[in-house]
């Protein structure tokens, strides 16, 4: 149970050594995928475009399962087939945004879309190709339905044309071009990151010195409980308190059987963050220790 819990969290958590294990996940898949497109025929005529384009041809999706009997079976199996290759491709995407996000802070909501939007899309494209019909239908209900978010960076927004574009590869049958967009830009991403590329000397000089005259609001709280569902409400209230804003990240159990708490926080002007600290130990039942940490700055207790 602790090992699929351990490879649970090592897919689902920021990656310790993030080019390490891109490469090696895009290593096994790869090595999967050409064992599969050699033996198992669905999957290569799927990947190569071949069965979809023999199934449709010009002719609409519902007609063609009109006209063919294997048709429904053939298209459902190419569905599952590219939708799953779409979802492959785009978890080490995930980790990649992760680890160059961690320390500014990202939001949950933004990774899980890079992971599910690809193969929506995807999903969509198989659907309304060869019908002009079924296209104009959907930018229809996209006119009238709108999802409006503002993301925090302009780097977010690169994520998420790049989900696309690999959910619009996949579903026209290229899912050969959707791993190929998925590896240049995962590690091109990684590897800027890594060198710290563009990076200003100036101006991180200057806002480092801006940052140290200004009060801390904005950081994590780790917080060391014996029991998280039995601690959770206390803490939480005493954060309802303090706090202007906070937001659980995720919870880590630990070797002893307790959990550390991990929370994003904005903190009132009003509470410097050793006082918030202190009243999280004090308030919170079953709490053994907090933490207060931004850009390498602690409080503890």
């Amino acid at each position: 149970m602790k090992s699929w819990r351990d490879l649970v969290d090592l897919i689902t958590q920021v990656p310790r050594s993030p080019v390490r294990q891109i490469v090696f996940y895009y290593a096994l898949l790869f090595a999967v995928g050409a064992l599969l497109v050699t033996y198992v025929p669905q999957v290569r005529e799927a990947m190569l475009g071949n069965l979809f384009t023999q199934v449709t041809g010009p002719t609409s999706l519902r007609e063609a399962v009109r006209e063919v009997p294997v048709a429904p079976v053939a298209v459902g199996l190419t569905m599952v087939i590219l939708m799953t290759g779409t979802l492959l491709l785009t978890i080490p995407v995930s980790w990649g945004f992760m680890a160059i996000r961690q320390r500014a802070g990202f939001d949950q909501s933004v990774v899980q879309t890079i992971v599910i939007l690809p193969t929506v899309v995807a999903a969509i494209m198989m659907i309304v190709q060869y019908s002009l019909a079924l296209a104009f239908a959907l930018a229809g209900v996209a006119a009238a339905v709108r999802f409006r978010n503002t993301l925090k960076d302009v780097a977010d927004a690169t994520y998420i044309f790049l989900a696309i574009g690999v959910g619009i590869a996949a579903g026209v049958g290229a899912l050969a071009a959707a791993a190929v967009m998925s590896v240049i830009f995962n590690f091109a991403s990684v590897l800027l990151w890594r060198c710290d590329y563009g990076r200003c000397p100036t101006t991180l000089a200057v806002a480092t010195a801006d940052e140290a005259r200004a009060p801390v609001r904005r950081g994590q709280l780790s917080i060391r409980v014996k029991d998280a569902a039995v601690a959770r409400s206390g803490v939480e209230d005493a954060l309802d308190r303090a706090t202007k804003k906070w937001k659980l990240n995720r919870i880590e159990p630990v070797a002893d059987g307790g959990a550390t708490l991990l929370y994003r926080v904005r903190l009132k002007k009003s509470r410097p963050p050793s006082t918030v600290v202190d009243q999280i130990v004090a308030e919170g039942a079953g709490v053994v220790s907090a933490a207060f940490d931004l850009a390498g700055a602690a409080s503890h207790a």
